[in-house]
């Protein structure tokens, strides 16, 4: 039961793009089924086990898929970023390319759940991706 709902809450999570959220509760299914069926991974968060269980085979292919996803995610951030800055720089914060950009950035933003304000962590997106 508890499998089955942690399983529930991590594609939740994944729906709606929070990757490292649905990556912690992957990896707590995994270590949950290989506590309950005693099944071959080596460690609580090897992602790489050899063994031949369609489960656990499932759930460690599950977790790549998602960092490939995270990793795209953090990939187009990037580019709108660089093109938010851009667009501000030589057409202006009130251009309707730098509007809809900015407004993409925002989207990818609503899905981190960080509750510090937009134009804050914008700033330090544009800091840290961009310096």
């Amino acid at each position: 039961m508890i499998l089955y709902l942690l399983v529930t809450i991590l594609h939740i999570y994944e729906k709606q793009g929070k990757y490292d959220k649905a990556l912690e509760f992957y990896k707590k299914a995994l270590q949950l089924y290989t506590i309950k069926f005693g099944k071959g991974i080596s460690g609580i968060f090897d992602i790489s086990g050899e063994d031949d269980d369609p489960e656990s085979i499932q759930i460690r292919g599950n977790i790549k898929a998602v960092s490939d996803k995270r990793r795209k995610g953090n990939e187009a951030l990037e580019q709108y970023l660089k093109a938010y800055r851009n667009f501000k720089s030589t057409l202006g914060k009130s251009h309707p390319y730098t509007i809809r950009v900015k407004d993409n950035i925002k989207t990818i933003y609503q899905k981190t759940g960080d509750q510090k304000p937009f134009d804050e962590w914008l700033e330090e997106r544009l800091d840290q991706w961009l310096d």
